[in-house]
């Protein structure tokens, strides 16, 4: 029956399919089919490695005896197995493939292949039909496992053994090995075919069945070397230095661990199915599109690696037969190929758009498969990394062969699962069709990744497909990767939701002054204050301010050292009603200058030696010293309800217009004594949530200082939350060391005295001088501290660190925090707990927080879990949730 026969017979849509893939199989054919393909007389038994077999061994010399290049083969055979025809087969097959009986050799410098004079080997018979029945497929699999995962030695050889393991008189487990620099795939299949026809002539009596072979493998070795050369190499490479000139150099996954620094080629496999409908839609598809099934599965693949990537440029590779001359096909060797396909996803295409795009490139690239890829490695000049594949990470393959039924004289036999770890890849994707429904499966580098990630992954392969098929005009950023269940996960990550009442930290202060006034507040160099002196010291700044007309609305900077009256100040300006803007006295005055204007600061509390160190201002200047002498001179606090804003104007030459203020009720709570303590300035009560409480100027990324403005609300829910989730009491002294203009001061102030507990302002050098930090943390007893990784790393080579032994809680933040220094922080301090915060300035200090535990297998501290009544989501460019692992920017709600 002739071609047009067999096409007149089938139905339009298969005729259609089946000339699609004709006319595709004659474009990629090789241009030249070169010169003739004949056996080569081998005198001294040496012959040329082929290209892929000289990368194999330059693979090898780096990785002596590893399995990762093992091709195991384990038969499980049943019924009455006769070994020694058995044994007769397998050495036929030696005595027919000199790849069976080959070694590898170093001659003058250069490798070479040694081929040995046929020797029968016996067949090694292990007897497990001793062993109780109930462990006796464990050792069974253990053996196998062994067998498949037990390295070669390419130079002594034998690089293809075969062991068989009896369970019982009618079942049995042959174990072939090979490895891949003398065999492939297909090879195995050869051999298969060949020794099921060499058993059954030898067991009943017949003489070998096959002809000689009329090639070798080193046959085909010399007449690669000879065809790829010259002018027809020299177009070949150029087309692939073309095709992959300017492609990233590595396909960056997401990972659940971080790479090691070499590959071990372990691996595990997952898998999923498509359905019955949605495979007959995908084929449906290719067939509409003019295009393969394989072309469809490309497209679907590289959309999901470039989303778990982030990358729109990629490069997947895909292995072919490698067998370009019809008189290779019964040859055992090392023959696949992998080509490089790369595709651009720029424009935002349609998958019908994606689906062209493929075809052209695969076309493209198997009318040039026959440059062996290690050639185009050679040529790309691309670095050897032991810790990934070059040019490529990760494969496809369509394994669409319909699948027959084993037998072996008679005898029934199916394949037993190797337990084989090897992997080469990141990810190696294969499909297999079987009774029409599409099968995908991902073998995984498990070093890389989790059994569930890659399992996701392959959701995220499915989904698309049946999206691509249903829609193939829907652009590729309108694809949803995740079903409702993921998607739903992905946008749960959210704080504990907490019904507090409103209460501004000057307002929980006072409570807490009320409670504990005798208790210290503050203990500074220059002096200590308890909480009722904080108290008054604050309301007679508040009260100063107001007489200036500063209030509700207003933003008044301070510019002051770390000192006793730091913190009175802060509160003074709160109480005031007005919202801080903290500036560090050490700045340049440009940058303060700047921060005052952009502000427009109404006042600045200040003293009389900083005051000379500001650059002029209409800002009215409210010195702290000579206010403190002032009290001194007067005790009784100035009446604030009849202030005038006119002094303002008459001493700061600023014009100020006070705002009306309106009273709100505080939230009533029975247990809590009155926050009125006689000093506070009815405006107080005022305060809405939305009102301002600070403004931290950040460091000006941009060219200048941004000033981050953050609510009375915001403030009052973190320290409510961090007093939550790490209360502090009585005895806990917080070492006060961050500059007053990072946002990390500001909980470094509050928590301490809105707790009870002490805030003990660090010396000048404490936020600079590791030494200096580690004897204060030691010397003044400190309960708790906060330090940036790079500080952290400082500060534990300290000897000094190590006798800190009041500290109990450690927090870290402003960086990533290595796992390394909160392990070694807790070595160094016994029951140390160890907190990595996290958050933009914008958010109010921090917006996520992680307890570390010392199991934690991250190198780097996660950020941890949103705070109290905030939201955290991850979000694509579209912003739309991405996936676990998957890399994105971070929104805070």
């Amino acid at each position: 029956m002739t071609v047009v026969d067999r096409l007149a017979g089938l139905s339009p849509e298969k005729r259609r399919l089946l000339e699609t893939r004709m006319r595709m199989a004659k474009e990629a054919a090789p241009s030249s089919t070169g010169p003739e393909l004949r056996a080569r007389p081998r005198p001294d038994g040496t012959a040329p490695l082929s290209f892929a077999q000289q990368r194999m061994w330059v693979l090898d010399r780096m990785d002596p005896g590893t399995a990762a290049w093992n091709i195991p083969t384990p038969l499980r055979i049943r019924g009455a197995l006769d070994v020694a025809a058995l044994e007769h087969a397998l050495n036929a097959l030696r005595e027919r493939h000199e790849s069976l009986r080959t070694t590898f050799a170093e001659r003058d410098g250069e490798p070479v292949q040694v081929i040995h004079p046929y020797v029968p080997v016996p067949l090694s018979v292990e007897d497990l039909s001793a062993v109780p029945e109930e462990v006796r497929h464990d050792e069974m699999e253990r053996r196998v496992y062994a067998e498949s995962n037990r390295g070669f030695d390419l130079a002594r050889g034998p690089l293809f053994r075969a062991g068989l393991i009896r369970l019982e008189p009618l079942d049995h487990v042959l174990t072939t090995v090979t490895h891949h620099a003398v065999s492939d795939g297909w090879s195995m299949g050869v051999i298969q075919r060949e020794l099921h026809a060499l058993y059954g002539a030898f067991t009943a009596g017949l003489p070998n069945p096959l002809t000689a072979p009329a090639l070798q493998y080193a046959d085909f070795a010399a007449w690669q070397r000879e065809w790829l050369a010259g002018e027809r190499l020299a177009s070949s490479l150029a087309y692939w230095r073309r095709a992959l000139e300017g492609a990233p150099p590595a396909m960056e996954l997401p990972t659940d661990r971080p790479r090691p620094a070499v590959r071990t080629n372990r691996g595990d496999r997952a898998d999923v199915e498509l359905t019955l409908a949605a495979s007959q839609a995908v084929r449906d598809l290719a067939l509409r599109e003019n295009a393969t099934l394989f072309a469809v599965l490309l497209a679907a693949a590289r959309i999901v690696l470039s989303r778990w990537s982030g990358e729109t440029d990629l490069v997947i590779g895909t292995p072919t037969a490698g067998r370009l001359r019809v008189e290779t096909e019964g040859v055992v060797g090392y023959f696949v190929n992998t080509l490089a396909l790369r595709t651009r996803l720029d424009g935002d295409p349609t998958f019908r758009e994606l689906v062209h795009r493929e075809r052209d490139t695969v076309l493209d690239a198997f009318s040039h498969q026959e440059v062996p890829f290690e050639r185009v490695v050679e040529e790309l000049k691309v670095p050897r990394d032991p810790a990934r594949h070059p040019v490529f990470q990760s494969v496809l393959s369509l394994q669409n062969a319909v699948t027959q039924a084993q037998e072996l004289g008679g005898l029934q036999v199916e394949p037993e699962h190797p337990g084989y770890e090897g992997n080469k890849f990141d990810l190696a994707f294969e499909v297999h069709e079987t009774e029409g429904v599409l099968g995908l499966v991902a073998d995984y580098a498990v070093e890389l990744f989790d059994l569930a990630t890659v399992e996701r992954i392959l959701r995220h392969f499915r989904r698309v497909l049946e999206q691509g098929a249903a829609d193939p005009d829907r652009r590729l950023s309108r694809f949803e990767l995740m079903d409702d269940a993921e998607r739903g996960a992905a946008l749960a990550l959210r704080g504990p939701a907490r019904d507090w009442p409103f209460a501004p930290v000057h307002e929980a202060f006072a409570l807490q002054a009320a409670r504990t006034p005798a208790a210290f507040a503050v203990d500074a160099p220059d002096g200590s204050r308890s909480y009722a002196e904080l108290d008054a010291r604050a309301s007679t700044l508040a009260a100063e301010l107001r007489a200036r007309g500063v209030g509700r609305g207003m933003l008044a900077a301070v510019f002051l050292e770390r000192s006793a009256d730091l913190p009175a100040a802060l509160l003074g300006v709160l109480r005031s009603g007005a919202a801080c803007v903290p500036i560090d006295p050490t700045y340049p005055p440009e940058r303060v200058r700047w921060m005052l204007e952009d502000s427009r600061a109404a006042a600045v509390l200040t003293t009389n030696a900083l005051a000379a160190a500001l650059p002029a201002t209409s800002s009215t200047l409210l010195l702290l010293d000579a206010v403190e002498a002032a009290a001194a001179a007067d005790p009784v606090a100035p009446d604030t309800t009849e202030s005038s804003p006119e002094a303002g104007v008459r001493e700061g030459g600023l014009r100020v217009v006070v705002a009306a203020n309106s009273f709100a009720r505080p939230a009533e709570d029975d247990t809590e004594p009155s926050a009125s303590s006689g000093h506070d300035p009815p405006a107080d009560r005022a305060l809405d949530p939305a009102d301002l409480a600070y403004v931290i100027y950040t460091s000006g990324s941009t060219g200048r200082p941004k000033g981050a403005a953050i609510p009375h609300g915001a403030l009052a829910n973190h320290m409510r939350w961090m007093q939550d989730a790490f209360p502090l009491g009585a005895g806990d002294r917080v070492l006060q060391k961050t500059p007053v203009s990072f946002d990390a001061s500001v909980w470094e102030f509050w928590a301490p005295l809105l707790s009870g507990a002490t805030l003990v302002m660090g010396g000048p050098d404490a936020h600079r001088d590791p030494a200096a930090l580690a004897a204060e943390t030691a010397e003044r007893g400190i309960t708790t501290l906060q330090l940036v990784p790079t500080l952290l790393r400082a500060v534990l080579d300290e000897p000094a660190f190590a006798r800190a032994r009041t500290l109990r809680r450690l927090f870290a933040g402003g960086e990533a925090l290595p796992a390394e220094f909160a392990r070694r922080a807790a070595e160094a301090i016994p029951a140390l707990e160890v907190v990595n915060l996290y958050g933009p300035t914008e958010t109010c200090i921090d917006a996520t927080a992680h307890v570390f535990a010392s199991s934690d297998p991250s190198s780097v501290v996660p950020l941890g879990a949103p705070i109290a009544n905030l939201r955290a989501y991850v979000l694509d460019a579209r912003l739309e949730p991405v996936p676990a692992l998957v890399a994105g920017e971070l929104w805070i709600a």
